[in-house]
């Protein structure tokens, strides 16, 4: 892959102040081969991996703009030499941070994974929970109101380090990335894969702040699916005597599939409003071992029916 030498200067922009864009000229984007959002490596003393964004006009085709947290990963100091090219970065199956005690304490892996979504890292980087909010697919206005419920207004200032990645390299944060505090544990899950039988009690860690849910009204283009699983979901739980004249079983279970990031759990939540919705984070789930899956799954049912919305 080609690579350019470009003049490292100081983002002062407030809009990309520690997100993880690093912004260069028009000219130097189209030489390295790539587009904007894409990844570019940033070496200096050492190699880290960022998001790359247009640069403004007045900002020479040599300078490469780096907010202090990415100048801080790449070894380097303002009006260095980076060495700036593209790179392969993978969707992360895991990424282990580590940060302060309060964050640690009050931040669930949900809204951890919510806050770095989109943002490209290495092991040993830092990061904000600030985030990316640039570019497609990363409207976080979630994140930032559960962070703000979940911490206060310290949070934007919260650094964080990553202590670990898989697969090894530059890896982004997506819908379906485990993330999870040094220590806690779903870290130990993975590598151990022992159950975490402690993780379904409250007391285990903090409890994901309740995600702001739309109205099926306002789903785009999502209007015949919604009726659908409304359909289904009226028929077996609260018409089941109808199933049984047809001599059917009142069971279901309803697969909704489809890219990340496109809305599949707002459907559901937005479908099952007036219902008692449990919910289980899939990343989180899937780093536990069989018995594990299980019972978290036997703790939902429980808590269903301790709800009364279950007979």
């Amino acid at each position: 892959m080609s690579s350019l030498t470009l003049t490292a200067r100081l983002n002062t922009s407030a809009v990309d102040s520690r997100r993880g864009v690093v912004r260069l000229h028009p000219e130097a984007i189209a030489a390295l081969g790539i587009r904007e959002w894409d990844a570019i490596s940033l070496t200096g003393s050492r190699t880290t991996a960022a998001v790359v964004g247009v640069a403004p006009r007045s900002v020479p085709a040599g300078t490469a703009l780096l907010d202090d947290v990415t100048l801080s990963n790449a070894g380097l100091r303002e009006d260095a030499s980076v060495i700036v090219a593209a790179v392969t970065v993978y969707g992360a199956r895991s990424i282990t941070v580590s940060g302060s005690s309060i964050t640690t304490q009050s931040v669930s892996s949900a809204t951890l994974r919510m806050a770095l979504l989109g943002k490209v890292m290495t092991v040993g980087d830092t990061v904000s929970l600030l985030p990316r909010d640039l570019g497609p697919g990363t409207s976080t206005s979630e994140a930032t109101s559960a962070l703000t419920r979940s911490v206060g207004i310290t949070w934007t200032s919260e650094l964080l380090t990553v202590t670990a990645v898989d697969p090894d390299g530059p890896v982004s944060v997506q819908p379906n990335s485990l993330v999870s505090w040094q220590g806690s544990t779903a870290t130990s899950v993975i590598s151990a894969t022992a159950t975490r039988q402690t993780e379904l009690t409250p007391a285990a860690g903090p409890a994901p702040a309740a995600p702001t849910v739309i109205s099926v009204e306002d789903l785009k283009g999502s209007q015949a699916q919604a009726t659908r699983l409304a359909e289904w979901l009226k028929l077996a739980l609260d018409e089941p005597e109808l199933l049984k004249t047809l001599g059917a079983q009142p069971n279901l279970g309803v697969l909704i599939s489809g890219p990340a990031g496109v809305g599949k759990a707002t459907l559901a939540r937005a479908v099952c409003a007036a219902r008692t919705l449990i919910e289980l984070d899939g990343p989180e789930a899937g780093a536990t071992s069989a018995d594990g899956r299980l019972n978290m799954i036997r703790e939902a049912v429980s808590r269903v029916r301790q709800s009364g919305a279950c007979c």
